[in-house]
């Protein structure tokens, strides 16, 4: 979906502050469970089968633009994109796993299979810019601050799951799969582009350029298979991924700019408290499965480019990705 609030082709002349906020807030909660019993009396063979699949995915367009506008203030002016998306299973009335899935078989011969998949992505797009492909007579002008600014914060947590396969009988086979899968993949834009270094942003106090994005995930998979039987075979794979691949930047350039400080700042904070995976195959042949995987790739940069800077005080640039990323496997 579109967000957006937007200044195009206009003057704009406010004795207080000037403001273009767009705010876009989205919530998925998943709560999914199966389960399957298959029984056989005498020398009758059973076999149980259970299977869950759930796939979320956001994309979201969120922008706030000033584009080919005057905007003159005697207060402040600010353009602001806020963005924030929650997948988690906190449904209301509910406690407990965000996937189950069961599958029991028992007879003389004995086949349970229980996979779970479970894929969660967040690919938002948050812009706050101000641009110009032609000339004005005024582009940006304030008394007080200039914020061009966009945040993002994308949250998965908890987010687990629980499979079991059991069979029993003279001959058994049980196969249990886990998977869970959480991306965010984020484009997080804040830019002032003037197109040529003649055109002027005046602030008479902060000129703030800044991309911000918090992301958070946590998820935690149990898999149990179990054969129960002289001759029994028992397989299990329990697979994790948690991965932060967004794009975030905060960029000033064709522009001339006169201000008293200067913030031009990107940053990304990933917090992966909990990516735990344990997996068990029990029978006279076993097999396990374990992986738990975390990975952090987002590209993070600071820019200022082609620009003429005249600062009273201070002038920053700041590039920072944070990342705390815990992968258990057992």
């Amino acid at each position: 979906h579109l967000t957006e609030a937007r200044f195009d082709g206009s003057v704009v002349d406010a004795a207080g502050d000037i403001s273009a906020i767009a705010t876009a807030t989205e919530r998925h909660q998943i709560r999914v469970s199966a389960s399957s019993v298959a029984l056989a009396v005498g020398i009758g063979g059973a076999v149980a089968g259970a299977g869950l699949s759930a796939d979320v995915t956001n994309h979201s367009f969120v922008q706030a633009i000033s584009l080919n506008t005057g905007l003159r203030a005697g207060g402040s002016i600010t353009i602001n994109a806020v963005s924030s998306t929650t997948v988690d299973d906190a449904a209301a009335g509910s406690s407990g796993t965000t996937m189950v899935g069961t599958a029991v078989a028992g007879g003389l011969a004995s086949v349970a299979v229980a996979v779970s998949l479970l894929h969660a992505t967040v690919e938002n797009t948050v812009t706050a810019t101000v641009q110009a492909t032609q000339a004005l007579e005024s582009y940006v002008a304030a008394g007080g601050d200039v914020t061009v600014t966009a945040n993002s914060t994308s949250k998965m947590d908890n987010l687990d799951g629980v499979g079991v396969a059991f069979a029993s009988g003279q001959f058994a086979a049980t196969g249990g799969g886990l998977n869970i899968s959480l991306l965010v993949n984020n484009t997080v834009t804040a830019l002032v582009d003037l197109g040529n270094r003649l055109r002027s942003v005046v602030s008479g106090g902060t000129l703030t350029v800044a991309a911000d994005e918090i992301a958070s995930m946590s998820s935690n998979v149990v898999n149990i298979s179990t054969a129960a039987a002289p001759v029994g075979l028992a397989v299990g794979a329990a697979v994790m991924l948690s991965r932060h691949s967004s794009t975030v930047g905060a960029t000033i350039k064709r522009a001339q700019i006169t201000t008293t400080d200067l913030d031009l700042r990107a940053t990304s904070s990933l917090n992966v408290s909990k990516t735990d995976v344990t997996g068990v195959s029990a029978g006279t042949i076993a097999a396990v499965v374990n992986v738990a995987t975390v990975k952090a790739e987002a590209l993070v940069t600071a820019l200022l480019d082609d620009a003429a800077v005249q600062a009273a005080e201070d002038v920053t640039l700041i590039s920072d990705y944070k990342v705390y990323g815990r992968a258990t496997a057992l």
